[in-house]
C-alpha cells in the first residue's frame, strides 16, 4: 500500500533523545527534520557516519536499530513525521472500516 518514502531509521530521528549523548551532536548536527534527511544523505549513512565518528565503528542497523525503535514512543514520531502519521493514520482507518477496534 505504501512505498517507504525514507528508510525506517528516519523516525528516530524525532526523539534525540532515545540516542546516547556522545552521539547527538554528530547525528544531529544540521539534521533539517525527521523525514527530510533522506533528500540529502539517507538515514542509514547518516547514521553510520555518526557511529564512525563517535565511536569508531559502523552502525549496526539490526541490534542497535532494534534497541533504538524500542525506546522510541509511536505518537512522538506521528506527530513529527507527517509521512509516517499519513500511514499510520489510513492504516487505522481501513482497520476501523473492517470492524477491527482500537486498544
Amino acid at each position: 500500500m505504501y512505498f517507504a518514502v525514507h528508510e525506517l531509521e528516519a523516525w528516530l530521528f524525532s526523539q534525540p533523545e532515545i540516542f546516547d549523548q556522545r552521539i547527538r551532536q554528530n547525528l544531529f548536527e544540521g539534521l533539517p527534520g525527521p523525514e527530510k534527511v533522506n533528500f540529502d544523505q539517507s538515514p542509514s549513512k547518516r547514521m553510520n557516519t555518526a557511529w564512525n565518528k563517535t565511536y569508531k565503528r559502523n552502525y549496526k542497523k539490526i541490534s542497535e536499530g532494534t534497541t533504538l525503535f524500542s525506546a522510541l514512543d509511536p505518537q512522538v514520531a506521528h506527530r513529527k513525521c507527517p509521512y509516517l502519521a499519513k500511514m499510520l493514520d489510513e492504516l487505522v482507518e481501513l482497520a476501523t472500516q473492517a470492524g477491527l477496534q482500537r486498544m
